[in-house]
């Protein structure tokens, strides 16, 4: 991708060509730029520093391209982004720095969906007042999802689907129904719902309660199986018991016969 240095360039809009090569730092000299758009190219490499001296830049989306991580301290800096969109860059197990987002306090979009990322959410994404879309989907991202995010009270879009999520759903009945079905959270084998949080899920995400539940029952039959292995032993033993004195009782009688028949002879 060639150099860049249009001072008063606004929108560079690119996306869907055929451009390889790494993102050139010349376009952080670019300090007009308001829109930069390059999805589906074949650009390489990590997203250049320079890039925080965009100031005024609004939309910055490199998304379907071969990025690799780690994320770029600059980008923290970008306090003036409403919209980030990187999703689809193999980002080499890259995970998000809690304090990534702070000050980004007028992003309304973040999609950071099939990037290989892995480790905790971060905190700081649910101190986003103006966060609207969030998509974290079909990453390798672990633990629970942070109790901050009660507090994205303006969320209408959250995708977290497809991770390795666990613990309890932190979601106010009113935050559910305003997503209703834009609230994805299948293939999170390890998450679960409080009840009379109004979350009613079809992808096999069950009650916190019912989840404890099963887990005691577990253990009832655990301890139970422990009992009735020791019960078997008991008979076991009290069977083997019985069996030899029905063979010393069998084995008497002939003795006593031998013994009758022997006395005579020896008279």
């Amino acid at each position: 991708m060639p150099g860049f240095g249009f001072l008063s360039l606004r929108v560079l809009d690119l996306n869907q060509n055929l451009l390889t090569g790494s993102i050139p730092s010349t376009l952080g000299t670019c300090l007009s730029l308001i829109k930069i758009d390059l999805n589906h190219n074949h650009l390489i490499g990590p997203i250049p520093e320079s890039i925080n001296h965009l100031r005024d830049l609004i939309l910055l989306d490199l998304s379907y391209n071969h990025l690799s991580g780690p994320f770029p301290e600059s980008l923290k800096d970008m306090t003036s982004l409403e919209a980030l969109i990187l999703k689809g860059n193999p980002m080499e197990s890259v995970t998000i720095p809690n304090d990534w987002f702070t000050g980004m306090n007028v992003l309304t979009t973040l999609v950071l969906s099939n990037m290989n990322l892995h480790g905790p959410i971060p905190e700081s994404l649910g101190r986003l007042p103006s966060l609207r879309v969030l998509h974290l989907d079909r990453n390798r991202l672990n633990g629970s999802i942070p109790e901050t995010f009660r507090n994205l009270r303006s969320i209408a879009e959250l995708r977290l689907n497809d991770n390795r999520l666990t613990g309890p759903i932190p979601f106010g009945r009113e935050m559910i129904w305003r997503m209703r079905r834009k609230l994805r959270l299948y293939n999170n084998s390890g998450l679960c719902y409080d009840g009379g949080s109004g979350f009613e899920d079809g992808s096999g995400i069950g009650s916190c309660d019912a989840a404890a539940a099963r887990s005691g029952s577990a253990r009832t039959v655990q301890h139970t199986s422990e009992g009735n292995d020791g019960d078997m032993t008991r008979k076991v033993q009290a069977s083997s018991s019985v069996e030899a004195r029905h063979r010393f009782l069998l084995v008497l009688p002939q003795f006593l016969i031998a013994s009758i028949v022997f006395i005579p002879l020896l008279s």
